[in-house]
């Protein structure tokens, strides 16, 4: 068997009994056996290089979008709750598939918490409902753990707006009185 000979042929004379390729770029000659252990060589060479080939990302769980639906509501009578929609997208950025926990708090306490399961390269979006109560801007904080590389967090807020009291018949009585007394009061002075 002859042995490998790889040479560079680009502006040299090939030199009779090397083998040229169509290209005019290598020769290569030699056993089968040998040129595999060439090809192999190169190839453990680039997966020294570039990682391993056919490496698979670990999961990566990250918080992609949170909001509150709807933003605000107005004119909600007077010390009475209204319901909100947390709407959350998760996204795994990974290969793999993987777990993680989410925790979605309030000002005044735990609002949602479950343990989510997706497969690599896929997002889901979940809706979780939050009741509020309070004339102002309320505000939640989502956390995830697990499969995520680094633990993130993403806040979103939700404003609620009470209508304006509106005076019942104590008011309008009260001054129906009040100038009824003032007119006797007057009268009785003549």
């Amino acid at each position: 068997m002859a042995p490998i000979l790889v040479r560079e042929t680009r502006g040299l004379r090939p030199r009779p009994g090397n083998r040229v390729s169509p290209a005019g770029a290598t020769a290569v000659s030699g056993s089968p056996l040998r040129l595999w252990s060439v090809v192999w060589a190169g190839a453990l060479f680039a997966a020294i290089l570039t990682g391993p080939a056919g490496a698979i990302a670990p999961a990566s769980i990250v918080i992609d979008s949170m909001e509150v639906s709807p933003p605000e509501r107005t004119g909600v009578p007077q010390g009475s709750a209204a319901s909100f929609d947390i709407l959350i997208v998760l996204q795994n950025e990974g290969e793999k598939a993987g777990t993680a926990e989410l925790v979605i708090s309030g000002m005044y306490g735990l609002i949602a918490n479950e343990t989510i399961f997706l497969a690599g390269g896929r997002s889901v979006t979940k809706t979780y409902p939050w009741t509020l109560k309070g004339d102002r801007r309320h505000s939640c904080m989502a956390t995830i753990t697990g499969d995520v590389g680094a633990p993130s967090n993403m806040p979103a807020a939700a404003d609620l707006h009470y209508a304006a009291a509106t005076p019942g018949f104590g008011a309008p009585l009260l001054l129906f009185t009040m100038a009824g007394a003032a007119a006797l009061a007057a009268g009785g002075k003549r």
